[in-house]
């Protein structure tokens, strides 16, 4: 007589011991299951799946193998991708608003404004709370109501940024640049900008265009200004202690007795801020 479920024995506390399905059936059913919102998919093999329209919001698809899966139009809002393999998938017109990732592997075809970087998905509305994004490019990128809380930006390439998304301490989003400690602003193009009380502190700004910039009270301690027009800018109350303005021409810039040199010295800073035994004054 076929029976439902094995029965077996064990002396637990003098019970028997109730077997129900093994755990490989359990993640085959799981895998095989119907596409619903919150389906925990964790490290389903998901190749080819059809997922076209299909409603997966806040489902979790930690480890997941996408590779060559249908998710067209799929409602995938609040899903979790972390280490997921996108290899060829189909993602146009998916909604992808506070989609988690990182680690994930593959060339995806995404939405309009969708990006992947450096193992992230990054659009609008992405979930980059906490995201190693050191020296990742984010040019041209749309962060509308991204979360970037706690999120790593050393070196981070930007320009053409768009959005309000919610930053780390000591950032800003300036005129297209994501500008904090440590970021990447060769060559950029801040003529005229506000960046009055911001922190540069070590940032990469080499060939920048700052030319008429507001920098009043700028922490740009060892930022590397090399080469870079900063003809009209001010920097009242600027913090430039160890700063790198090697063939900067620095002769029409602003600063006060409030200013820290380069040298290390109160300004006004002089004239040429020319540099001494390769210490600048």
């Amino acid at each position: 007589m076929a029976i439902a479920a094995v029965l077996v024995s064990a002396s637990i506390s003098g019970l028997a011991a109730w077997s129900g399905v093994t755990a490989s059936a359990a993640s085959s059913a799981k895998c095989n299951a119907s596409a619903r919102a919150g389906a925990n998919y964790v490290g389903c093999n998901l190749s080819g799946r059809d997922f076209r329209g299909a409603n997966l919001r806040n489902a979790d698809l930690k480890n997941a193998n996408l590779t060559d899966a249908n998710l067209i139009g799929a409602q995938m809002a609040g899903v979790d991708l972390f280490r997921s393999d996108l290899q060829g998938a189909q993602m146009s017109g998916a909604d992808l608003s506070g989609v988690t990732s990182g680690a994930l592997s593959g060339v995806p075809i995404l939405p309009a404004n969708w990006n992947l970087v450096s193992g992230y998905l990054v659009g609008p509305n992405a979930n980059l709370t906490g995201a190693q994004l050191t020296d990742a490019d984010l040019y041209d990128s749309d962060l509308l109501d991204a979360r970037l809380t706690g999120a790593h930006l050393t070196s981070v390439v930007s320009g053409l940024v768009t959005g309000t998304p919610v930053l780390p301490g000591g950032w800003k989003l300036i005129d297209g640049y994501l500008v904090g400690p440590g970021a990447h602003l060769n060559d950029a193009s801040l003529t005229g900008a506000d960046l009055a009380n911001v922190n540069l502190s070590a940032a990469n700004l080499i060939g920048a265009q700052l030319t008429n910039a507001n920098l009043v009270d700028a922490n740009l301690s060892g930022a590397i200004l090399a080469n870079a027009d900063v003809a009209g800018a001010d920097f009242s109350g600027a913090n430039l202690f160890g700063a790198n303005v090697l063939d900067t021409d620095t002769n029409h810039a602003r600063t006060n007795s409030a200013t820290i040199c380069p040298g290390g010295a109160l300004g006004p800073c002089s004239a040429s801020w020319r540099f001494v035994k390769g210490q600048a004054a």
